[in-house]
């Protein structure tokens, strides 16, 4: 793992929320566990193993064919027709990620979340009402903000653009390949998070400034 002593110094922080400052391990479990066996698909995961398969896969697609080889596409529609009120009912921020984002705000960062899903920021607060004091706050990007997602570096340009800040002086923090590849493009410091779909190897592999076991130690790592 990258050496968490080292601390990267930056004026702004594009942070990703789902496996980031979201913990969704349980709720991915739940969905893909119940999605098989809604579409009779035999399921013989633990919670365990399916983190493990989530560490070394390329991606969710590459997951949900190793679960449903015959039945992919009968299993992803299942999938898409429960994620949200699975998402309602599993998906939780982190115990520390209201303290880290508010120390952040008051250290005098420039902050924005950056996420792939297509909410408003309406609606992650009336998913998250622990959110609701960050309005106004701190800038939110979502799916539909860009023309290109991750790993395409649009979003973060935007983010820098808006705090007025080059992306040198910016890092992204986030769990995905997706997400430290997109910094890397744009020319921003990347933190990589061990919370969400990948391993301290692949992240290090693909060049993450920093390493971190999650969101909580965000603060150790910046000057």
């Amino acid at each position: 793992m990258r050496d968490m002593k080292r601390k990267l110094r930056v004026k702004g922080l594009i942070i990703d929320l789902e496996g980031t400052l979201i913990d969704t391990s349980y709720f991915y479990f739940k969905l893909l566990k119940d999605s098989a066996e809604i579409t009779g698909i035999e399921f013989n995961y633990s919670f365990g193993e399916i983190q493990k398969i989530r560490d070394v896969v390329a991606d969710g697609m590459e997951l949900i064919e190793i679960i449903a080889e015959k039945q992919k596409e009968e299993y992803i529609e299942t999938i898409k027709e429960i994620y949200q009120e699975y998402n309602y009912r599993y998906a939780r921020p982190f115990p520390e990620t209201l303290d880290v984002l508010n120390e952040l705000i008051k250290s005098g960062f420039s902050l924005a979340i950056y996420s792939n899903i297509k909410w408003s920021w309406d609606e992650i607060v009336g998913r998250f009402p622990e959110f609701s004091g960050l309005r106004g706050r701190l800038n939110y990007l979502n799916r539909n903000s860009v023309e290109k997602p991750k790993p395409f570096p649009e979003g973060v340009y935007k983010c820098c653009k808006t705090f007025g800040v080059e992306p040198e002086n910016c890092a992204v923090v986030g769990d995905s390949i997706d997400d430290i590849i997109m910094g890397k493009k744009a020319g921003c410091r990347t933190i990589g998070v061990l919370t969400g779909v990948t391993t301290a190897e692949r992240l290090a592999k693909i060049g993450a400034d920093v390493i971190i076991q999650r969101i909580g130690c965000l603060t150790d790592v910046l000057e």
